[in-house]
């Protein structure tokens, strides 16, 4: 569970370049939007804790549905290809993830009217709610981490409640760069620019996703092999 969580939040961490570009535009606009400057920072983390929170309703709906579905290596496989193509978009080889981003433009649009109610943020629930909203913004990295989560979260007890801590932990990872400006934020990017840090981070990713395929495929082939191998007590219909 440990090992899932910190996958997690480092998709967040480390995918932090692709949300500054996504959503630091967006949070610079709010924070000169929100009128008093007091109350600017406690109504900006208000915004950002609903947005994780999003991430925590969206996760704990997909891990409920692959909850549903018949027992199966696949969703651990779909898993670890999804830790794959986050490496590669990570490390700057492949940029699949940006065209999911067009499958969630329509539903962003039509949360347009619901968006403009909440503004200007001047109040909690605006805060918050705005933030719930944030969290439908069409974002190829949130689509990859909610697969994985979803996916990765069916192997547990709670898979459900898993993928839901999960996507909370991704939402948390991204908080540095989505929720800090200014000089921070330029710091931020200039550190995930190194040139080696990329693609070792990416490398990282890619090997985790490999070996998460292997052990999924390799646990099912073991339990067919056990199962071939069983022997059959022919005395138990015995009296």
């Amino acid at each position: 569970m440990l090992a899932f969580l910190l996958a997690s939040a480092g998709m967040g961490l480390f995918g932090s370049l692709h949300c500054l570009g996504m959503c630091g535009g967006l949070t610079a606009a709010l924070g000169f939007g929100i009128p008093e400057h007091a109350a600017r920072q406690r109504l900006m983390l208000l915004t950002s804790l609903g947005r994780i929170c999003s991430y925590g309703v969206i996760g704990l709906l997909a891990g409920g549905l692959v909850q549903s579905m018949p027992q199966s290596p696949w969703p651990r496989v779909l898993a670890a290809l999804m830790l794959v193509l986050t490496g590669l978009y990570l490390a700057g080889w492949w940029n699949l993830l940006s065209r999911l981003e067009a499958a969630g433009a329509g539903l962003w649009r039509r949360l347009e009217p619901w968006r403009k109610r909440c503004l200007p943020i001047d109040s909690t629930a605006k805060a918050l709610g705005f933030g719930l909203l944030w969290g439908a913004l069409p974002c190829g990295l949130v689509y990859s981490a909610l697969a994985y989560t979803a996916t990765a979260a069916s192997t547990l007890n709670t898979p459900a409640l898993a993928a839901a801590c999960g996507m909370l932990a991704f939402g948390l990872g991204t908080s540095p760069a989505v929720f800090i400006g200014g000089l921070m934020a330029h710091q931020l990017k200039t550190l995930l620019q190194k040139p080696l840090l990329k693609p070792s981070l990416g490398v990282l990713y890619i090997v985790f996703g490999i070996w998460t395929d292997y052990s999924a495929l390799g646990h099912q082939h073991h339990e067919h092999i056990h199962t071939e191998n069983t022997p059959v007590d022919v005395h138990a219909h015995h009296h």
